[in-house]
């Protein structure tokens, strides 16, 4: 069975569900043997080859991967596939939490300030993995989803600019 996902200005992805399952087991650096696996594949291969390397690179900037990092187009393109697989089982969430998340870009604490949001995790040690590489962030929050699994949310130690976008505080939201 395959599942697919939309990755803005890449296109369409469609994986495996067991290799979704495979590459979402912890962070890249836990999984990057099983990455370039199913890199290898030729399903996969077909897909990531007919994918241009500045759309690529744009794409993992866009989510936050910083410049400096993003100089191998091989390298790119795995780490493309296991956002993409990422992405995949994030829609697999309850749709109550998928729904209270879809563009949520900001965390509002209790005092006001907005905090970026960097990354969302499903394991704990993909989060402290992904603090430990990135400093500057840090844990903001733990949701539980409902159905024995939680969702580690990390955000910029650094609150927002006042005149900054303003948001929805999800605490006052009814799906809250």
């Amino acid at each position: 069975m395959f599942e697919s996902t939309y990755l803005e200005g890449v296109g369409e992805f469609k994986l495996r569900t067991d290799d979704v399952d495979s590459l979402t087991k912890g962070a890249l650096i836990d999984v990057a043997g099983l990455v370039n696996y199913v890199a290898g594949l030729q399903y996969v291969r077909e897909q990531l080859y007919g994918i241009e390397p500045v759309d690529v690179f744009m794409f993992l900037k866009a989510g936050g991967w910083k410049e400096d990092i993003l100089t191998d187009s091989e390298a790119n393109l795995r780490r493309l596939l296991w956002v993409a697989a990422c992405k995949i089982k994030e829609k697999r969430l309850p749709q109550a939490v998928r729904g209270s998340l879809n563009g949520f870009r900001m965390f509002v604490r209790t005092d006001r300030k907005n905090f970026p949001i960097v990354a969302i995790f499903t394991r704990q040690r993909a989060a402290n993995n992904f603090m430990a590489g990135n400093p500057g962030c840090s844990l903001i929050d733990t949701i539980a989803t409902g159905d024995g699994a939680f969702l580690f949310i990390i955000a910029e130690d650094k609150p927002a600019p006042e005149e900054g976008p303003k948001v929805k505080n999800l605490v006052n939201n009814d799906q809250a």
